[in-house]
């Protein structure tokens, strides 16, 4: 699970963009850090909500120009983000790092994450074999079970929350949102394949979004940045400035000069800029 940090990614992105007259959220997912609730029994759907209560928190402050608010989602939280955008008219626009779109249904079909890690992480071929039976036999436990919990692989698994995610369909949701749309991934991404992102980019296409832009980053991952150990406390991933000129800019240049909110995997950043003129 991702606490607010997400090993230096949201840090950074909220503390740069802060420098730059945004206001920032971030909050630890349920269950996580200083969260309350319990993070292994939390459904997708609660997640949801708990993204929408981080808006409508955010969009009560002062501060915040109703007209002026988007929304960044990372890995998975690219799913809840694209929600947000087309559930909620205050969203004005969309960016997805590295969008997580293979949840549920999709993975029993192409393999495609399995493919790529398998060529990052230099598999044979029988061990990339047993890791498609493994996750075929796990789909199909999921699907055919009654219980909300079961045991699979020797771990406990949640299986309500991985039937919702079954039951989602990430594409049907993005060709509903009519706001600008950026999608960033970095092609050295070790989780998410480089086809996820031009999926996503293809099913704005399709639904008839003008305003839709995808960037691929030749020579960044799924944290987009280095790895920096500080050699007293931990390691986190120190994220290339041209990701963060990038989101910039195209806040910048996207009519009517919109701000944004950010979601990753997991958890949500409502990031909105402040009313020109305050303080």
């Amino acid at each position: 699970g991702s606490d607010r940090e997400d090993q230096g990614l949201f840090t950074q992105l909220a503390g740069r963009l802060g420098e730059e007259g945004f206001a920032v959220l971030r909050f630890d997912r349920r269950g996580i850090g200083s969260s309350g609730g319990s993070a292994l029994s939390a459904t997708s759907g609660e997640q949801y909500e708990d993204s929408i209560s981080a808006l409508d928190y955010l969009l009560q402050r002062k501060e915040i120009d109703l007209d002026r608010v988007a929304v960044i989602g990372h890995g998975e939280g690219a799913f809840f983000a694209s929600k947000l955008a087309s559930d909620k008219k205050n969203i004005k626009a969309l960016i997805l790092m590295s969008p997580m779109i293979s949840l549920g249904g999709e993975t029993d079909i192409n393999f495609d994450n399995l493919n790529e890690m398998a060529k990052k992480l230099k598999w044979d071929d029988q061990y990339l074999k047993l890791a498609m039976k493994s996750r075929m036999e796990t789909v199909e436990t999921v699907k055919k079970s009654k219980w909300d919990w079961v045991s699979l692989l020797k771990t406990r698994c949640f299986l309500k929350k991985l039937r919702e995610d079954l039951d989602a369909n990430p594409i049907d949701i993005i060709r509903k949102v009519e706001v600008p749309v950026l999608i960033l991934h970095g092609k050295e991404d070790e989780l998410v394949p480089a086809k996820a992102a031009s999926t996503l980019d293809k099913a704005l296409e399709d639904s008839g979004n003008i305003n839709h832009k995808l960037i691929y980053y030749g020579y960044l991952g799924h944290f987009f940045g280095k790895i920096v150990t500080d050699g007293l406390y931990k390691m986190y991933y120190s994220v290339d400035e041209s990701v963060i000129s990038t989101i910039k800019e195209w806040l910048d240049e996207t009519p009517p000069k919109i701000d944004l909110t950010l979601q990753t995997s997991y958890d949500i950043l409502p990031v909105n800029n402040k009313k020109e003129g305050g303080e």
